[in-house]
């Protein structure tokens, strides 16, 4: 993760996307029970941290993908509804991508992890 949060601070997003890809390929599948709670906050970061560099590089399904998967992780993860929401505004504008932009803001609103100064 380190490693890739110093290429996505530099803006290289081709490696900061390689480098979380590598931490993502370690991953537990989130529907399995025994998940432990600090491993699927991790891994939501991590995920989130991913989204965010393909936002960057223009691929918003992939971080679509991403952040919804975060979100199963994680749920109280603020993050992980907001760029899903953001991920679903750079597609191709539709009224169903609107109205589940729309939500995911809102479960956004919702996280008990928002910080105040980012309501």
């Amino acid at each position: 993760k380190a490693e890739g949060n110093k290429h996505y601070a530099a803006g290289e997003y081709q490696e900061a996307a390689a480098v979380y890809s590598k931490a993502v390929r370690q991953l537990p599948d989130p529907e399995e029970d025994d998940v432990p709670p600090a491993l699927a906050s991790q891994a939501a970061v991590i995920l989130c941290n991913r989204s965010a560099t393909y936002m960057h590089l223009k691929k918003a399904v992939a971080a679509l993908a991403d952040a919804q998967l975060a979100a199963d992780f994680d749920a109280a993860n603020w993050k992980a509804h907001w760029r899903t929401g953001l991920a679903l505004m750079m597609m191709e504008p539709r009224l169903e991508r609107s109205e589940q932009a729309v939500a995911a803001f809102k479960r956004t609103q919702d996280c008990t992890t928002l910080p105040e100064s980012e309501r």
